[in-house]
């Protein structure tokens, strides 16, 4: 798992299993620089291919019109930077993705984020962890699949997903599929999910936030929404179209400020996939 630890400018890795972490070293051209909060952090792992980690932290600067991935490796214990000019347009949707070995962002051309996505170019930016190159593709509108208010960008199980909702405070939303990442970079509708039955009346305010898309059966399509809604972290199984409640998450000032930042702009929030592993977290000597 991948913590931060201040502003964005120091990083622990945990491996949950053994109960050991390692604080990365300091990212000192991001802390003592110009760039401005980071864009998304990402920890890579998989440990069918290999039992080194990297850690892809991703920057823009307004000043510079540059944008940065810096990527750590546990094999070498160190990090490595790539700057890119011209920066990332500023509206990117959701925090990225790990997907098929890269980093993958969404931007929206737009000065108005408020605007659907159905109306104006995205740029899709796709970031090689390994070779540590971006490749950048613009895609103009009109994609009639996409709509206004997002609510989740990210990966599961090899599919990279996006989720909207037509309307604000709407209890109905899409999941949309990424069918081809490195061409048309067009959207399909995968689900169309309606909640209002399960949320209703017992929960009037209908302001959430999505935490995750998991896999929940054996097949790679039965997929579940975690989101959270007043107090509640609650998962929803699409396919058997019930709601469960996996916790009570009590109304801190953090979850306060999940609920009344978050879910107005209607963005996802962070979440970590666990992996199970004995693999050691240190950095080699």
């Amino acid at each position: 798992m991948l913590c931060t630890i201040g502003y964005f400018f120091d990083y622990m890795v945990c491996n949950l299993t053994t109960q050991k972490y390692v604080l990365l070293p300091t990212l000192t051209d991001l802390s003592e620089s110009y760039i401005s909060p980071v864009v998304g952090s990402y920890l890579v792992f998989d440990p069918k291919k290999s039992p080194y980690y990297k850690v892809v932290v991703v920057s823009s600067s307004y000043d510079f019109d540059t944008s940065n991935f810096f990527v750590y490796s546990s094999e070498s214990g160190s990090w490595n930077s790539t700057v890119v000019t011209p920066r990332m347009h500023q509206w990117v949707v959701g925090r990225g993705a790990v997907w098929n070995g890269v980093v993958i962002l969404m931007s929206c051309w737009t000065d108005n984020g408020m605007e659907s996505c159905a109306k104006h170019d995205h740029s899709y930016y796709r970031f090689d962890i390994d070779a540590e190159k971006l490749t950048t593709t613009r895609v103009p509108a009109p994609d009639t699949n996409l709509s206004k208010w997002n609510l989740y960008f990210g990966e599961c199980k090899g599919h990279l997903l996006l989720i909207q909702m037509p309307q604000y405070n709407s209890t109905k939303f899409r999941v949309l599929e990424m069918m081809d990442g490195e061409n048309s970079f067009r959207w399909t509708v995968k689900y169309v999910v309606d909640v209002t039955p399960l949320i209703f009346p017992r929960i009037r305010n209908c302001k959430f936030v999505v935490v995750s898309v998991v896999n929940v059966g054996a097949k790679e399509n039965h997929l579940a929404v975690v989101f959270y809604i007043r107090g509640k972290v609650m998962l929803y199984n699409i396919k058997c179209k019930t709601l469960k409640v996996l916790c009570d998450l009590p109304r801190s000032e953090l979850a306060i400020w999940m609920v009344q930042t978050l879910s107005i702009l209607l963005c996802s929030c962070s979440s970590c996939l666990f992996i199970e592993s004995l693999t050691p977290v240190l950095t080699p000597v």
